[in-house]
């Protein structure tokens, strides 16, 4: 071995390690170098304690450079997925490496059960899954050798949707990803139905349909593809998702009434499609006209009703008055009682009269 360097730099040659002396030579350019001489029983000892240094320098640097190569990758954008339908949730170990001898946790962010799936030990261990995932998890275990430590979620549910975690752990390293799934619900098939005629000549028609999640963009287009202006949308949501309604009043285009319900999601569209006859429109005037017709003569029986109720009331009156002054049409009414019970003639007055007798009404001429 050779150092180069002064006196300073021979009191330090090597002296911690050997005891054996140096030998003093001369370099060129003038510098004088020391050639170290150790006894062969100390070179064996210096060669096994750089093995070893090198060793556990190596040793060190692996996993050091393990640690920092290895990183867990996923999807940057967001899943998108419609219930019922499966979902791979992608979580891979770059550069590739073998995920058997490891553990793999997936698990869901911001809820109170949180295991999704469990692999550790060369198999999965679910007994504290989510009771909402039992049975609708699995990992592709022949893969797990290449690196893909992804996750197969079957019949996607609404309440499926959130954040999920990626964790990879091994004895000496571990990293994880976060995976954001988005569900979607496709909602029943457009139905068009007819509410309506418009005073002015059109058909009012009303597209609705439910069980949408997010809520769809509703549409009405005519034969072309154009959008028609048409009323707000009308949008309510229940258990079920979100339920829209649309009105529009279309009218005769003669050469084809033919008009679109179109329901959009960012991902996903339906659409539904009516055709009016040109023929239907001028219904509208026959019913228009009937109504009419039917109005007048239902506020024409009315006004019959009512005259003739008044004159039955009128002609009631009459005759009440009429009875009225026959009953009370007495000049005078004349009673006499009887107190002792003898006979007591009752003279008249050239009227009608009548006399109470023990109680009783009796005719003036009467005789007692």
């Amino acid at each position: 071995m050779l150092a180069a360097g002064g006196p300073s730099r021979w009191s330090m040659c090597w002296r911690s390690f050997v005891t054996s002396g140096c030998r003093k030579v001369k370099l060129r350019g003038g510098l004088l170098g020391f050639v170290l001489i150790p006894q062969a029983s100390e070179a064996e000892e210096l060669v096994n304690w750089i093995m070893l240094s090198c060793v556990t320098l190596l040793i060190l640097f692996s996993v050091d450079s393990k640690s920092e190569q290895l990183q867990v990758v996923g999807p940057e954008a967001s899943l998108v997925a419609v219930t019922g339908e499966d979902m791979i949730l992608p979580c891979f170990i770059k550069p590739t490496t073998s995920a058997v001898d490891m553990t793999v946790e997936w698990f869901k962010l911001y809820v109170k059960d949180s295991l999704v799936h469990l692999y550790r030990d060369h198999e999965d261990r679910n007994e504290n899954q989510a009771q909402s995932y039992r049975g609708r998890t699995s990992m592709f275990k022949e893969e797990l050798q290449k690196g893909n430590a992804s996750l197969k979620l079957s019949d996607l549910r609404v309440s499926d949707e959130g954040f999920y975690k990626c964790l990879v752990e091994d004895k000496s390293w571990s990293d994880d990803i976060t995976v954001n799934v988005t569900v979607e619900a496709q909602g029943s098939h457009p139905v068009i139905r007819m509410e309506s005629f418009d005073n002015s000549g059109g058909i009012n028609l009303v597209c609705e349909s439910r069980g949408w999640i997010p809520e769809p963009e509703i549409l009405w287009l005519d034969r072309e593809g154009v959008t028609l202006t048409a009323e707000d949308t009308q949008i309510h949501r229940d258990t079920e998702g979100f339920s829209v309604k649309r009105r529009i009043t279309v009218y005769d285009s003669s050469d084809s009434n033919r008009f679109y319900c179109r329901l959009l999601q960012k991902h996903h569209m339906m659409e539904a499609e009516v055709i009016i006859n040109s023929k239907f429109f001028d219904a509208w005037k026959w019913i228009v006209s009937i109504s009419v017709t039917a109005c007048l003569v239902a506020v024409g029986l009315m006004i019959t009703a009512f005259i003739c109720h008044k004159e039955e009331i009128q002609k009631e009156k009459q005759f009440t008055d009429f009875v009225k002054k026959k009953l009370y049409a007495v000049e005078q009414i004349s009673f006499s009682f009887l107190g002792d019970g003898s006979q007591q003639a009752l003279q008249c007055h050239g009227q009608r009269s009548y006399f109470l007798f023990r109680n009783s009404v009796k005719p003036c001429f009467y005789q007692l």
